[in-house]
């Protein structure tokens, strides 16, 4: 199984559309080669708080449904006989390709079902739900999705909520903590950290990832990517390769003056995704975006892409695929 955590220090950075654009990349690489697999890709919605991917991806008066929130399955503890999975199939454009899809867990974005995650006055600040309860229930159904041989995933993506609810740091634990984790030897953990083009978002997010290294075992993983969003809204190339060039040298400057070895910097690496006007004008303009027609480069987003040395050149064009090959490598040592 590999792992995909995507993380960011604060919302509308992106976080969720790169996390919808690496399911989608995934599970075109795959079905490009084998049109009717079934899917090896799903998509976690771990924001109880905020989330608002059921609406993005579904649509607001989407409400057929046989499966369990996150929120009630975990809730409930109970051995219920729905699922908490759904199918999200994505409408083609392209009649000469098939259509992708991809296991979707949903939270409920309802208030009524937020109420138990929240710390309230009337409640004494106590939530209904505690965190080890939460993370049990999280470490249960991730274990479930691995153990039934049903569920033919090898890719799951955590779309996580801006910073830390108090709740999505289960997530860590179940991944790179050694009490909690589900995470096999031979299994892959992989994190990305979302951020825009704004410095101060830059410089927030590197405070959070240095703060959180030493707390949260982060550097147990894989492979950490740095993802910066909207590089393509600069229309000129050289321009659009200058801007990403110095993000890349202060990040790499910032890191170097952490206490990192030679082998956790070979871990970390540096991604830079197209701008998608198309994308937006749906956002802004209609919900269910899952049933309208996208770009197809919408599924190759990755223009840049850069490691923590600075002798190897950052690649322009069409590094997506270059990404996803990294994302399936254990941990080693690159020359």
């Amino acid at each position: 199984m590999i792992y995909n955590v995507v993380d960011s220090v604060k919302g509308g950075c992106g976080k969720t559309t790169f996390s919808i654009m690496l399911a989608l990349a995934l599970d075109d690489m795959k079905r490009k080669k084998k049109p009717d697999i079934p899917s090896e890709v799903c998509l976690v919605d771990v924001d109880i708080q905020g989330t608002a991917l059921k609406y993005l991806l579904m649509g607001e008066k989407w409400e057929d449904r046989d499966f369990m929130y996150v929120n009630e399955a975990i809730k409930s503890r109970k051995d219920e006989k729905k699922s908490y999975i759904t199918s999200c199939e994505w409408k083609n454009q392209d009649a000469a390709n098939p259509a992708n899809r991809f296991g979707l867990i949903l939270c409920d974005p309802r208030q009524k079902a937020k109420s138990g995650f929240r710390a309230a006055s009337n409640q004494n600040y106590t939530p209904e739900i505690r965190y080890s309860t939460f993370r049990e229930g999280l470490k249960n159904m991730i274990a479930d999705i691995n153990g039934k041989t049903q569920y033919t995933y090898r890719h799951i993506i955590f779309d996580m909520p801006p910073n830390s609810d108090g709740y999505s740091d289960a997530v860590f634990d179940i991944m790179l903590n050694n009490t909690y984790t589900v995470k096999k030897e031979e299994d892959i953990c992989n994190l990305f950290f979302v951020q825009t083009l704004d410095k101060s978002q830059r410089i927030a997010t590197m405070d959070h990832f240095l703060a959180a290294i030493s707390q949260e075992n982060l550097i147990k993983a894989d492979h950490i990517f740095f993802v910066c969003c909207n590089i393509g809204q600069f229309q000129n190339d050289s321009k659009r390769k200058a801007i990403y060039s110095d993000i890349v040298a202060w990040m790499r400057t910032s890191l170097r003056n952490g206490s990192f070895s030679e082998s956790d910097l070979k871990k970390i690496f540096f991604v830079g995704i197209r701008f998608y006007e198309n994308y937006y004008q749906l956002c802004t303009l209609s919900d269910a975006i899952s049933q309208k027609e996208i770009d197809p480069d919408f599924k190759n987003p990755v223009e840049y892409l850069a490691c923590m040395d600075e002798t190897v050149e950052l690649k322009l064009g069409e590094t997506t695929e270059q990404l996803l090959a990294f994302m399936k490598e254990k941990t080693r040592k690159r020359s």
